[in-house]
């Protein structure tokens, strides 16, 4: 009997050597149909973007940005936006994505605790975001995390030319 070796996650702020890597992952979660909180990354101006766009992050004191580590190679990416407005501040929309061939290994969960400590840390009370109707595996993750559904936007997104629904899941702290 074989037993398979236990990957090592660890989630993190990223760092200036995770900009390729970082790419690359955007890059692919971009090309699925129901990712759609993410655009393409052009690999050489995109680069400089990302590291600026991050810089700004860690600064803000408005939003998070974490990444997972898994096996030495960057597989999970999450980011929060808290509101603006004062009376929004408490809180966060979350969006997420995992690299295809590394799900199911606990990469989703692992970022989905990490960003409830920041989102503890930071005052907010209730994180929130939206998921394709479709997309089955995630909305099993946020449900397993005690996200409830609390609403439909019927008809919200254009998938392969035809309207989806996406349901808006949250949390509160």
């Amino acid at each position: 009997m074989t037993v398979a070796a236990q990957s090592r996650i660890a989630i993190r702020n990223p760092a200036d050597r995770d900009i390729p890597g970082l790419v690359a992952l955007v890059n692919v979660l971009a090309a699925e149909p129901s990712s759609l909180f993410i655009m393409p990354i052009d690999g050489a101006d995109g680069a400089a973007t990302l590291r600026a766009h991050l810089a700004a992050v860690a600064t803000s004191g408005n939003e998070a940005v974490l990444v997972a580590e898994c096996d030495g190679e960057i597989a999970g990416l999450l980011t929060a936006t808290r509101g603006f407005h004062p009376a929004k501040r408490g809180v966060a929309t979350i969006g997420i994505g995992v690299r295809p061939s590394d799900r199911g290994r606990g990469i989703g969960r692992a970022l989905m605790a990490a960003i409830e400590a920041w989102a503890g840390g930071a005052g907010i009370h209730r994180l929130e975001l939206t998921v394709v109707a479709t997309n089955r595996a995630a909305i099993a993750l946020y449900r397993s995390c005690a996200y409830d559904a609390e609403g439909v936007l019927r008809a919200s997104v254009r998938i392969d030319g035809q309207a989806v629904d996406q349901i808006l899941m949250a949390k509160l702290l």
